[in-house]
């Protein structure tokens, strides 16, 4: 029997408890097959030794008890259907690398289901009086808290609020680095104005001299002088001065004796 390595028992009228070395002896054993039988009590403990184990079909029995966390010696252990029996208790933290298929549905199972089975059909877990993912989350388990209105309507605000505050910050920030350009710009050409010096051309022995806007402001003032000495008439103590073309000088003398 050590070389055995499949077991099928399923489908028969077999009852009563396996006996506690049943498996002892099975060393090699893959696969095991009792479903649909009226076998009852517990699991033997021997069964947890066949660590060659791949599938395993205990279903449609009257098996009772905890499932017993010494399945975790079944490391190989790919589909473990233990549906339609009497087990109760929590799921034990069970962890097989390698299981695919995995049923307990309809059975007397409490408690929340372990997160290492948690991804598994609602349907291998129906029928018990399980919670947790993927079944409805348990009474001890915190409800995620959910928004109220007026919370998710300052959240809204607030983020209004800041979004105009950066708005404006930027726009000063803009003014105030425009500002400083600006003034830059002004002072530059304030400074290219002072630098130059400004020329005017005039005709002379019908050349071109330049002269300065000092020297022509000054020239200029001449001119104005001697025109207005040119039209003064008859300068002096005794003079009349009359307006009129230069050349004309006459004595008060002079004026009286046309008078008389």
């Amino acid at each position: 029997m050590t070389n055995l390595q499949t077991l099928s028992l399923r489908y028969n009228a077999l009852s009563g408890p396996l006996p506690a070395d049943v498996f002892s002896s099975l060393t090699s054993l893959r696969n095991l097959y009792l479903q649909h039988n009226f076998f009852s009590g517990q699991i033997p403990d021997s069964l947890f030794s066949l660590t060659s184990l791949v599938r395993v079909n205990l279903a449609e029995n009257n098996f009772s008890g905890p499932i017993s966390p010494a399945f975790n010696n079944l490391t190989r252990l790919g589909t473990l259907y233990l549906q339609g029996n009497h087990f109760s208790g929590p799921i034990p933290d069970l962890n097989f690398p390698a299981l695919v298929q995995f049923d307990v549905s309809n059975n007397n199972l409490t408690g929340q289901i372990p997160n290492g089975l948690s991804g598994k059909p609602k349907s291998s877990f129906a029928g018990n009086s399980l919670c947790g993912s993927p079944l409805n989350s348990c009474g001890n388990e915190k409800p995620k808290k959910k928004l109220s209105g007026g919370a998710i309507a300052g959240i809204i605000i607030g983020s209004v609020l800041g979004f105009l505050l950066i708005l404006l910050l930027l726009f000063c920030l803009c003014r105030v680095l425009a500002g400083k350009r600006s003034r830059s710009k002004d002072e530059g050409v304030v400074k290219e104005r002072e630098l130059e010096i400004p020329r005017e051309k005039t005709v002379e022995s019908g050349g071109e001299k330049e002269v300065t806007s000092s020297s022509f402001a000054a020239a200029m003032g001449a001119k104005e002088k001697e025109k207005g000495e040119g039209s003064l008439i008859g300068g002096g103590k005794k003079g009349l001065v009359i307006l009129g073309k230069p050349g004309w000088n006459f004595d008060l003398e002079d004026l009286f004796e046309g008078v008389g």
